[in-house]
């Protein structure tokens, strides 16, 4: 729809500078500007008119003010962007048709949705600076009107302080990113969400999220005097991995609690009705998980993980291990001014329904929640990010978050640049245009909209940087490598 009303504001504009038809007055765009721009404004309207109105509401004053205004750049720019937006929701919704009949089984379940405690309100740089510059624009205006009355100065003052790039660049970028996204199986439940990718800077695991899908021995108790540590390592392994062991006469060998074992634990093997040792057996580590841990690294992103780690070898790549419960490791992060982006799967080898509903919670919570789904687990519908694909897609995610950050910055410096500059023209007299005085029927182009349209680029080639990137080759243990035990014994299982 807001395509459709931008072209028709093109067609306005253009039709009247060819018939020389007066624009209108500038007091009018500067009031348009506050309508768009001004947070008092948005919010005001917003609970009036509801989120969708508001939305529809400001698309149909931008669209007029512009056309009869006479400025086609702004409408093309505008178009540009939400062309943009349309592609990610049609990519979205495709994603989701093409995995619905995987997500939406029979056999799968859906994750309740908790109570959910009232998320902490966050501003990225790029919305602190357009709050600031339009109020800073309201009282230069009101300044040039007492040094001078003069409707016309005080309009294109605030016209100049229009934060249009700040606002351009992130949103780009974020409607790029969730295309590319979707494309990936990474399904965007709360794409407004996605505009505090820049302020994250602590990201939370839950062990369940680094889990294979296989079972394997992490440590062994022989009982039996016959039963050595290494016979009943690879008697258990048999057991685990039956069809690469089915040979082997050790395959006789039983786990107590086997198939309800959700987590970490001891159970007891027995052979021919004969108890032989305990067995600690746990879930492999998925073959991506240390390049998500790196990514997390190199994003510059405190890593904690809540919950019992069992995991020496990722120790030099997590800063924090907290025995505290999902849920409330993110709500002490976040009491600490931490933005939190929470990964976790709701099943996941948890045991027990209050383990799970932890799980749901600290997502819930989260400024920013990334659920992973694998084959046979519950959905979180109610998270912000759902990864279809595991942990390649939070792999994704986090290779965006420094180029979030670029974007910020880039397109917060090209406001503030736009800002000075359109304010220098308005000095000295110069108001017409910034590079090109006058195009083919009259086009201009200000401060404004050139900051606008290099914010648009930047965003777009940032997002694109992202879905460029070639997630690492990973290597999957074998049985018959060496493998570390929880008291540090190392065995070869041949």
């Amino acid at each position: 729809m807001t395509i459709a009303l931008n072209t028709v504001g093109v067609t306005a504009a253009v039709v009247g500078r060819m018939l020389l038809l007066p624009p209108l007055p500038r007091w009018v765009k500067a009031a348009n500007v506050l309508l768009r721009e001004h947070p008092v404004a948005r919010t005001t309207l917003r609970r009036a008119a509801g989120r969708r109105g508001s939305e529809i509401l400001r698309a149909t004053v931008h669209a007029a003010v512009n056309g009869l205004g006479q400025e086609p750049v702004t409408l093309l720019l505008d178009t540009a962007l939400r062309a943009n937006q349309l592609a990610e929701a049609a990519n979205r919704v495709a994603a989701f048709h093409a995995m619905h009949d995987e997500l939406c089984a029979p056999t799968r379940g859906s994750s309740p949705a908790p109570p959910r405690r009232q998320r902490p309100s966050r501003e990225s740089a790029s919305e602190i600076y357009s709050r600031k510059i339009v109020n800073a624009g309201l009282l230069a205006a009101a300044a040039s009107w007492v040094v001078a009355p003069n409707i016309n100065v005080a309009a294109q003052t605030v016209s100049a302080s229009s934060p249009r790039a700040a606002r351009f660049g992130p949103s780009a970028f974020q409607a790029e990113l969730g295309r590319c996204l979707a494309q990936e199986g990474v399904l965007v439940r709360a794409p407004e969400r996605l505009r505090l990718l820049a302020t994250v800077d602590t990201v939370v695991l839950h062990p369940s999220a680094l889990c294979g899908k296989r079972r394997v021995v992490w440590d062994v108790q022989p009982t039996a005097d016959e039963w050595s540590r290494q016979r009943l390592w690879q008697a258990a392994s048999a057991v685990l991995t039956p069809v690469e062991s089915s040979g082997s006469s050790e395959a006789r060998m039983r786990l107590s609690r086997l198939p309800d074992l959700a987590e970490t634990d001891w159970v007891t093997a027995t052979m021919d009705g004969t108890t032989t040792g305990q067995v600690l057996v746990g879930w492999e580590l998925d073959p991506h998980a240390d390049a998500v841990l790196r990514a997390a690294r190199q994003a510059n992103l405190r890593v904690v993980l809540a919950g019992d780690p069992g995991r020496p070898e990722l120790a030099a790549l997590i800063d924090e291990v907290t025995s505290h419960s999902l849920a409330e490791t993110v709500h002490h992060l976040q009491d600490d001014h931490h933005v939190v982006l929470t990964i976790a799967c709701p099943t996941g080898h948890t045991s027990g329904a209050t383990a799970r509903s932890d799980v749901v919670q600290g997502l819930a919570n989260s400024d920013i929640a990334l659920a992973i789904a694998h084959d046979d687990g519950l959905v979180a519908w109610d998270a912000d990010l759902l990864a279809s694909n595991g942990l390649p897609g939070v792999w994704r995610m986090l290779t965006a978050l420094p180029e979030a950050r670029h974007t910020e910055i880039s397109a917060t410096r090209l406001a503030k640049a736009s800002a000075v500059v359109a304010g220098l023209l308005l000095l000295t007299g110069r108001t017409g245009g910034l590079l090109w005085r006058r195009l083919t029927l009259g086009l201009t182009i200000s401060p404004v909209n050139l900051a606008a349209a290099s914010a648009l680029v930047i965003g777009w080639l940032a997002a694109r940087r992202v879905a460029s990137l070639t997630p690492p080759t990973t290597t999957t243990a074998r049985p018959n490598e060496t493998t570390t035990t929880a008291n540090g014994d190392m065995w070869t299982l041949n």
